[in-house]
């Protein structure tokens, strides 16, 4: 009658590799809800903000890296004293931000909206305080995307840079 050996080794063997998949796991997880928490996946998280300024303070850019695929977001722009000509703030949004998102609403209500070659035109009225425009919007496009906003008084130009999840 034969006995048969137990199988102590191929047990070893199996308990180390399903060890080394669950700390896989385990910091897998961890990754996930850490950069959930940072905001890195399209909610809002101290990573997600960020703020863009021209050197002479005329425009003040706010928008989040960060996004979800139509998801509804915010781009708020100031435009500071030395912005404001004659009573109006002119802002362009630039052509490839405006293709890559679906501009929900504009406020305040600008008293020029105008689409050309150069970009999304804006014109508001402005009163001696700084202006600040919320550009409420959904992207369109999925992945890394740029814009630019220019401010036709001084020409000032912020450049910024997303990202937009699926």
């Amino acid at each position: 009658m034969g006995t048969q050996g137990l199988e102590i080794q191929e047990a070893e063997a199996f308990h180390h590799k399903e060890e080394v998949f669950e700390r896989f796991g385990w910091a897998g997880m961890t990754a996930l809800i850490a950069a959930g928490l940072l905001g890195l996946l399209g909610g809002r998280g101290p990573l997600t903000s960020a703020v863009a300024t021209t050197p002479s303070h005329a425009v003040t850019v706010k928008y989040h890296r960060f996004e979800r695929h139509t998801a509804r977001t915010d781009l708020t722009i100031i435009a500071g004293a030395p912005a404001v000509r004659e009573g109006q703030v002119v802002l362009t949004l630039s052509p490839e931000w405006v293709d890559s998102t679906d501009i929900q609403q504009v406020t305040p209500q600008p008293d020029v909206w105008q689409r050309g070659t150069e970009g999304l035109r804006l014109a508001f009225t402005a009163g001696p305080a700084p202006v600040t425009v919320e550009i409420s919007y959904r992207p369109d496009g999925i992945g890394p995307k740029s814009g630019t906003v220019t401010e036709n008084n001084t020409g000032a130009r912020i450049s910024f840079g997303q990202f937009v999840y699926p």
